[in-house]
């Protein structure tokens, strides 16, 4: 996975060795901040096929608050015309690898077309750019859709 390997290695032909690595976490890293940015995926397997959206694309605003490296806050506030209105928070624990982060998280959106209902969120792969944020997010929406974006956002200039 992004966070851990297996390495396998022999030396001058003689037996082999079979090592499990995994990322080392140097100083922390800071993803606070307010972003724009958009997301790309897929939303499928859903009971009503008419649900499934294999081109899944939405833009955003992201406020991204972090507790150390302990916990995070992301609310995406959408803007695109599809999604506009709908807000959506995750909240949870980050568990830290090297430069990665993976949140995983109860998220719950309002809006148009939204119920509240909370359910679990996993981001990987979660971590600041040179101008922004960026990561993967799995989860299980509902009626048996499962969605996995990916997103990225720019720093917003006066922030």
């Amino acid at each position: 996975d992004s966070y851990h390997a297996n390495v396998t290695y022999t030396v001058n032909g003689v037996g082999s060795a079979n090592k499990s690595v995994q990322r080392q976490t140097l100083t922390p890293y800071v993803l606070s901040g307010n972003y724009s940015g958009s997301m790309s995926g897929s939303i499928n397997g859903c009971v009503d096929p008419n649900s499934n959206d294999p081109a899944f694309r939405a833009r955003y605003g992201l406020t991204a608050i972090q507790v150390a490296d302990a916990s995070a806050t992301l609310t995406f506030n959408f803007v695109d015309q599809g999604h506009n209105g709908i807000v959506c928070t995750l909240v949870g624990p980050l568990t830290h690898f090297g430069r990665l982060y993976k949140l995983n998280a109860q998220q719950s959106c309002s809006g148009p077309g939204q119920d509240g209902t909370p359910y679990a969120v996993t981001v990987d792969s979660l971590h600041p750019t040179g101008q922004g944020i960026e990561g993967h997010l799995t989860a299980n929406v509902g009626a048996g859709c499962v969605a996995s974006l990916h997103f990225a956002a720019v720093r917003n200039v006066n922030n």
